[in-house]
């Protein structure tokens, strides 16, 4: 059974696809052609379908079966008609499926319109790969043990020598006919074409490879550097904020200590009045001048009308003036005081 290639099993009334015939080649590793038509399955593995090799799916006959429709349905059998394997282009009028909307039969490749489920359109995708990655690009031909070469798109052909050695230094051919990229670099983008040469037919495929100019894996300095930028971002607008909103207020922020703030500042601002100013003083005498004429109290009159030298008394005020002595109990006899308060000479105030 292991070496068994060709396996017919149609008009067989069989419900489910056999997975297990095709399932990574465990039971069946020299299988090329499983004819399953005209049976009645209704259900495809379609995800294990898909990465089926080449060769296996060129002759996977899968026509005559009421199958149900769906989009998965449509992109697989699409895909192949794409790559032009027999098993659709042969018998591509006889691949339907039951549309359970409209209650009758389609054709698989008419689910795309609108009559249909209005699948999208496949297309064939090449490989994508990033700065420094290794990257396998495969040869997937409908024949088996076939001789590959390929070709880049600097047009350098890769393919093994006699001794079985390869002729690059990071473009090298593995041992199923796949090409290995390693180390990519942007130069290495582009269409690579494999040549598959056999003793039936002669086949050419074509792969594109996509390279992003960056690597797909961030250093951890340059993720340190990010965060920590970001921390010190975060912290000075926060200080920022701290400094604007939360700043420790004044005394009138508290209604309980209102009054001792004022009461704070009027004392201040009298102990400020209290101090003397001669400059102001003077400036203010200039502006306003009002002449006085005292007359000494009779109790210190002496003898001719002079002062009693120790007599003592209290200086009075001046008549219709704010202003008054410094010192309260000024004795008279202060030198310079007696001239000035008790003289005949007009005192300018």
């Amino acid at each position: 059974m292991k070496h068994l290639q060709k396996l017919y099993l149609s008009h067989n009334l069989m419900q489910r696809f056999p997975l297990e015939l095709v399932k990574d080649g465990e039971k069946l590793p020299e299988l090329t052609l499983l004819d399953l038509s005209s049976n009645h399955i209704k259900v495809l593995p379609v995800k294990q379908l898909r990465v089926l090799p080449a060769w296996l799916s060129n002759r996977l006959y899968l026509h005559g079966n009421q199958l149900t429709c769906n989009c998965e349905l449509y992109e697989l059998f699409w895909h192949w008609h794409v790559r032009q394997l027999a098993s659709t282009i042969d018998f591509r009028e006889e691949l339907q499926c039951y549309l359970h909307a409209q209650q009758r039969t389609v054709s698989v490749f008419s689910l795309n319109g609108s009559d249909g489920m209005n699948c999208s359109v496949v297309r064939e995708t090449g490989m994508e790969a990033h700065l420094e990655e290794t990257v396998t690009l495969n040869c997937d031909t409908k024949q088996r043990g076939v001789n590959l070469m390929w070709v880049t798109p600097g047009n350098e052909w890769i393919q093994k020598h006699v001794d079985g050695t390869e002729g690059n230094r990071s473009i090298h051919l593995l041992g199923n006919g796949s090409l290995q990229i390693k180390q990519i670099r942007l130069e290495d983008k582009g269409t690579y074409t494999c040549y598959a040469q056999g003793e039936v037919l002669n086949e050419t495929l074509y792969v594109t490879l996509t390279v992003f100019n960056f690597t797909q894996h961030v250093h951890q300095d340059t993720l340190n550097t990010a965060y920590t930028t970001l921390v010190g971002c975060v912290a000075s607008v926060i200080l920022v904020l701290i400094y604007l909103y939360l700043t420790p207020c004044r005394c009138w922020c508290r209604p309980g200590d209102r009054g001792q703030g004022e009461d704070r500042d009027s004392i201040r601002s009298s102990v400020l009045s209290a101090t003397p100013n001669h400059e102001t003083t003077s400036e203010k005498a200039a502006l306003s001048r009002h002449v006085a004429f005292l007359d000494p109290p009779g109790d210190l009159q002496g003898q001719n009308g002079k002062l009693k030298p120790n007599g003592s008394q209290e200086a009075p005020g001046i008549k219709g003036h704010q202003l008054q002595p410094s010192s309260p109990h000024r004795k008279l006899s202060d030198p310079g005081s007696i001239s000035s308060v008790f003289s005949d000479t007009p005192i300018v105030v």
